[in-house]
């Protein structure tokens, strides 16, 4: 595809990238953002300076009260590695990259080379025609211009000018203003006004700020902006939240050391419910309706109906490499995919199941709304006893070799070997959970089965006692006392100063305890080993790891 082809291409198709007429501000500050962060993360820049890991972002408004002049300005500065001298003109080529992959170096966010291309074709449509850059070599600084010629589909690199060695402590500089638009019609409802969209893109790019700091707590994140609102709705200066801050002690870490191409980086942490409970909402357990008249026939073979599983969710929050996945196309990607298939197959056993899609509602946690827009919500049930109904999983994919689905980075590629990994990893960050909640994820056959031995044994064993009472058989109940005085050594003595009384009531309600106690022991044993046995299945489950690729 020659150049000029490829320029008409993503100029007509620009949309494909992520930079629709909606994303684009968004986009712009992404694609800068995320080239910042892996210059930051590349081992080369230790070789000639020494400055602190540290990222700069401010993003500005102007003119939004006019709605044919409304701009954002977003500017990026960072003390990454730097752009190497002969790499300059690789800005200014299509699908033209400094990034070489190293299983050596950390692993980068895009290596395609077409996101700063993009953001320059979109400015040119849509701004100043130009992104600028300002750059440290040696004891210069140069400032200059990246261009984007439409006749001819060529980026390049503008007049250059250079100063001596300033008190400016960066190394590089990215700045591009843009016009902002609600042309479209469906903008026009969603947003009504450009004050409101404009504090949409804000509140998307603090979300994508916030949630890349939770992989990149070793550099310093600094954001800056003239756009005024909620308190709660904004942090400016140092972004500093850590997974301490949204849980306390309530979640659990796990990163993947199996032999696979892909490593697998999880956090699943708890959160309760905040939601005020609604008028005419029933409890969240709800025993059955039992007629008491015919209380002796139940059966306990009903173990699935004891008690009724409430509604809880589980957030998925998505990255690559250490960055956000913002929450679009989430039904193809393939770690939403994996982690659905690890909960319909594995699920019950750590104490979740899925729910039914009617069943979903609106649940923004107090805690999220920071990252609100950026999660994949699933509703699941959980068993009624839980402290914490909300579960919150971090999963973060890093290879050198990611495949997207989109040039939009909205989704991971369908993948056997990197579903394989996930599922493996959710498997034993889960058993880790047990282990610090287990009250949390209690196996849900477990559950059920304790909740019906619980529920029924005094029936039954009301049952039994007064069987016991009506017959005529001496034989028969000498030898079934034998049997329960082996069985409760401790009340012996005392059933057996009970036979030989008179009192039958205090008898039926002695045998009535005691069947009682025999019988709950006796189903807590056969509970443990059939729960022993599903743990077995589990541990026996075979994963079968892609082979490590040479890169």
């Amino acid at each position: 595809m020659s150049n000029i082809s490829a320029i008409n291409f993503f100029s007509e198709n620009i949309g494909i990238t992520g930079f629709d007429s909606e994303n684009a501000p968004f986009m712009a500050f992404k694609e800068l953002f995320d080239n910042s962060i892996d210059a930051c993360n590349n081992k080369a820049k230790a070789e000639w300076h020494d400055f602190p890991k540290k990222i700069e972002i401010s993003v500005n408004f102007e003119n939004l009260e006019l709605d044919d002049q409304a701009r954002i300005n977003i500017v990026v500065r960072d003390t990454g590695c730097g752009i190497p001298l002969e790499s300059i003109d690789l800005l200014g080529t299509l699908f033209g990259t400094n990034k070489k992959i190293n299983k050596r170096d950390s692993y980068y966010t895009g290596q395609f080379g077409v996101g700063l291309k993009m953001i320059l074709l979109y400015a040119t449509q849509h701004g100043e025609g130009n992104v600028k850059v300002k750059m440290r070599m040696g004891n210069k600084i140069w400032e200059f211009s990246l261009l984007c010629n439409l006749n001819d589909g060529s980026f390049y690199v503008g007049n250059s000018e250079s100063f001596d060695h300033t008190d400016w402590d960066w190394i590089t500089e990215f700045s591009v203003s843009m016009k902002m638009s609600l042309g479209l019609e469906y903008l026009q409802e969603k947003y009504f006004s450009m004050e409101l969209y404009a504090k949409s893109c804000l509140k998307k790019i603090q979300s994508y700020l916030v949630l890349s700091k939770f992989w990149n707590s070793h550099i310093f994140l600094n954001f800056e902006t003239n756009m005024k609102m909620d308190t709660s709705d904004l942090i400016k200066g140092n972004i500093n939240l850590s997974f301490f801050d949204i849980f306390e002690d309530n979640f659990v870490r796990y990163s993947s050391n199996k032999g696979s191409k892909y490593k697998i980086d999880l956090v699943f942490g708890f959160l309760k419910e905040f939601h005020v409970k609604k008028e005419n909402q029933v409890d969240d357990i709800e025993y059955l309706n039992i007629d008491k008249e015919n209380q002796s026939n139940l059966n306990l073979s009903n173990t699935s109906q004891t008690t009724s599983l409430k509604t809880g969710y589980l957030y998925i929050y998505r990255f690559s490499n250490g960055m956000p996945i913002i929450c679009k196309d989430t039904e193809y990607c393939d770690i939403v995919t994996s982690v659905k298939s690890f909960i319909r197959k594995k699920g019950s056993s750590f104490g979740m199941k899925l729910a039914k899609k009617d069943e979903l509602a609106e649940n923004n946690h107090e805690k999220l709304s920071i990252f609100s827009g950026s999660e994949f919500l699933i509703p699941i049930m959980v068993i009624p006893t839980v402290e914490f109904s909300i579960r919150v999983l971090f999963i973060n994919v890093k290879g050198h070799g990611i495949q997207y689905g989109t040039l939009g980075k909205s989704s991971l590629k369908s993948n056997i070997g990197l579903s394989t990994i996930i599922q493996q990893s959710l498997k034993s960050l889960l058993k880790g959970c047990q282990v610090k909640f287990s009250m949390e994820l209690v196996n849900i056959k477990e559950f059920n089965y304790k909740s019906s031995v619980e529920k029924y044994s005094p029936i039954i064993s009301k049952n039994l006692a007064s069987m016991v009472m009506r017959s005529d058989s001496i034989v028969f109940k000498n030898g079934l006392f034998e049997i329960l005085s082996k069985c409760d050594p401790e009340n012996s003595t005392n059933l057996s100063d009970l036979l030989e009384g008179s009192d039958e009531e205090k008898l039926r309600e002695k045998l009535n305890s005691i069947f009682c106690k025999w019988f709950m022991n006796r189903m807590e044993q056969g509970s443990n080993i059939k729960v022993q046995a599903e743990k077995d299945e589990i541990d026996s489950d075979e994963y079968v790891f892609e082979k490590e690729e040479a890169f």
